[in-house]
């Protein structure tokens, strides 16, 4: 039975006790409480406010009843504690969350932040949900057993096998999964999803070929991408709250309508699969084919036992290689999805195979399971003598570790579809991740691409890692493992054979046999986009986009002034751009191969996956994306992407492009809606 959570009520005392706990001072407390509960007096800063977060606040997490980030701390920290058992409990963890969440030192995932306690009524009688990540499936659906009891005795005596093979057979006796039953129930439950405010990732490898066969009424099918148009439609029909849904298509590479895939959003204007990302599902065995210039077959199969059908060709792996190359060159798509080290690290392997990520690419998850989202703030981990304060970032994880396996509770009944609700409740997975990692390193006073920081990355993500693991192990003791955790060895599989885990502390795999851990999955680094706005500070894992740019501003008298902005810590640090040391360096000037050894070095951390774009310059060559990828499999990257600035409309630009393509200062509404998004 799903248990619904109701908010602790609303406690103006405890807000203020929750508030000096936390370290505002009380002769500072009524001052406090008045700017963080006035969004606008929030951000501004000697009497200039800051419109973008201001907007982003309003339109996206601030209820109609509040007045502030201070409301939506409290709301958020109330609906999150009533998880707790005891009112105790809830007492000390309420202040505990809100020790956390005030001031942005974490970050819940936009859908938190948004849904959390709401009871406005905007959702219309359905609940939003909190996870941002989905997963699912093409399915396959099940043909009546009368039917198949009606096509002969050669189909009887398969149903009977199967039937004293306790069914394990029968279950293949279905339609295809590419059927059109198969196809548009999907499409409904990706509507259903995308309804309550969630994104979704879907694999089409299942799809067969173009060209092949179907049956008496269907000559030829449409092959894999005659259905992406539509699925892509379907994206950006079906909103929640004016918020569109966001969808990833991925392809295995071996699939023989892979040329097809990675050139569908080639055609003249682009005018194809406009509202999703696509990404190829790279292997090892061809990415040793394209090092050693050899062949390598593409196959599809059905596995039906009544019509099998296999498809196979032979190419050279380095001539699909390059297309794949060209494209991501010409258009910042397909990304990159290294399949087999996403499968060797991934945890819940033996039990919840992955079968596609979400949209952003940071969460492999397995058929109709989901992930929430939460992100430390490593800018205020950095205290004023530019030092990592590794207790407050120890003590911070802790609190966001449990924050976010009480999150998977709270949202038992947010999601669109029961099975998804059974499926997240089996493997508990959370997706803890950071955010102003450029941000922290300047305050440290350390190079974005020097030696040094990729150590201090490092150093930050093992603190992380380590206490995310140990919180989840005491959290099994306190409240049990996630039920699909079974420790096994290398003979039967299980949870002990994720690379993953192998890489852990000899002492925390041991706690972890012994007693179990709580959430399947604890590690994500996600884009953090609207986040990092309102908590002003650079987003995700990236360096720094640009030191600053101009933006049009709207007078009173209706006219547009530019006015020079800069990156928030810039402005705070140094007041502006000039004459700024070394250490402060922005994307462009970052080379390229020292994103993919950061990325690298960062994702021994993290259970799951990164999103993050290396962007390039206008005149990068076809060839340095092609060893930017070939290093990216090396390093043990689980995926890329790539923007070669101009060639996307819509996406972050830096200020010398702007003026290069128009001459003038680009309007930045384009760009603003791009760091918006948050799925």
């Amino acid at each position: 039975m799903v248990k619904t959570y109701t908010s602790i009520p609303f406690d103006e005392a405890r807000l203020r006790r929750a508030l000096v706990s936390s370290g505002i001072p009380q002769e500072g407390l009524e001052s406090y409480v008045a700017r963080a509960g006035d969004t606008e007096a929030y951000y501004t800063d000697n009497g200039v406010p800051d419109e973008l977060p201001i907007g982003v606040f309003h339109s996206k997490y601030q209820a109609p009843d509040e007045t502030g980030p201070l409301n939506v701390w409290d709301r958020v920290a109330r609906a999150v504690a009533s998880v707790e058992e005891t009112p105790e409990a809830q007492e000390e963890w309420y202040g505990k969350f809100m020790g956390i969440l005030k001031d942005f030192t974490f970050i819940p995932g936009g859908r938190i932040l948004h849904g959390a306690g709401r009871n406005d009524g905007q959702t219309k009688g359905r609940k939003p949900t909190l996870s941002n990540c989905y997963v699912l499936p093409i399915p396959t659906t099940y043909a009546p057993l009368e039917e198949l009891l009606d096509q002969g005795p050669k189909v009887q005596e398969i149903i009977l096998e199967a039937a004293r093979e306790d069914d394990k057979e029968i279950k293949r006796l279905v339609q295809p999964p590419d059927s059109l039953e198969g196809i548009y129930a999907h499409m409904g439950e990706a509507a259903r999803v995308y309804r309550s405010g969630g994104g979704a990732g879907t694999d089409l490898s299942v799809l067969r070929p173009r060209g092949t066969k179907v049956n008496s009424t269907v000559n030829k099918g449409p092959g894999v991408t005659g259905f992406m148009n539509i699925l892509s439609e379907s994206t950006e029909t079906v909103a929640q709250e004016g918020r569109r849904g966001a969808l990833m298509l991925s392809l295995r590479v071996s699939h023989p309508d892979i040329y097809d895939f990675i050139s569908i959003k080639n055609d003249h204007g682009r005018t194809r699969v406009q509202h999703a990302n696509i990404s190829v599902r790279l292997d090892d065995e061809f990415m040793r084919a394209v090092e050693s210039d050899e062949e390598y077959k593409l196959w599809w199969e059905n596995n039906d036992p009544i019509n099998p059908l296999r498809e196979e060709r032979t190419i050279k792996a380095k001539d699909l290689w390059n297309k794949i190359v060209e494209q991501a060159h010409a258009s910042a798509e397909p990304g990159i999805l290294f399949w087999d080290a996403i499968t060797r690290f991934h945890n819940l392997e033996y039990a919840t195979p992955v079968i596609s990520t979400n949209p952003c690419a940071e969460e492999p998850l397995a058929a109709y399971t989901a992930c929430n989202l939460g992100s430390v703030n490593l800018e205020g981990m950095v205290n004023d003598a530019g030092e990592l304060d590794k207790e407050k970032l120890r003590e911070t994880t802790r609190v966001a570790v449990r924050f976010l396996d009480d999150i998977i509770d709270y949202n038992e009944d947010g999601h669109a579809l029961a099975k998804i609700n059974k499926s997240v409740l089996r493997d508990r997975r959370v997706g803890l991740g950071i955010t102003g990692l450029a941000d922290a390193l300047i305050k440290m006073e350390v190079r974005y691409d020097s030696e040094e920081g990729i150590k201090t990355a490092e150093e930050i993500m093992r603190t992380i890692r380590d206490t995310a693991y140990e919180t989840s192990v005491e959290l099994a003791q306190e409240r049990g493992a996630f039920p699909l955790f079974k420790w096994g060895n290398k003979k039967e599989g299980g949870y002990s054979q994720s690379e993953f885990v192998k890489s852990l502390p000899r002492d925390l795999q041991r706690r972890i046999r012994e007693n179990g851990i709580r959430n399947g999955t604890l590690l994500t680094i996600p884009p953090v986009g609207s986040g990092s706005i309102i908590a002003e500070t650079s987003s995700g894992m990236e360096p720094v986009f640009d030191i600053s740019y101009t933006r049009r501003v709207k007078q009173p008298d209706q006219t547009f002034k530019e006015v020079k902005t800069f990156h928030p810590l810039i402005q705070r640090l140094f007041g502006g751009d000039e004459s700024l040391p070394d250490y402060v360096i922005a994307a462009h000037q970052i080379d390229p191969m020292m994103r993919v050894r950061m990325q690298g070095a960062i994702q021994k951390y993290v259970d799951a996956s990164i999103s993050s774009t290396i962007n390039l310059p206008e005149e990068t060559t076809v060839e340095t994306i092609e060893d930017i990828y070939m290093q990216a499999w090396k390093h043990g990257l689980k995926g890329i992407t790539v923007y070669r600035e101009g060639s996307r409309e819509g996406i972050l630009q830096t200020e010398e492009h702007a003026k290069k393509k128009d001459g003038k200062f680009t309007n930045h509404s384009k760009i603003i809606q791009r760091l918006q998004e948050d799925f």
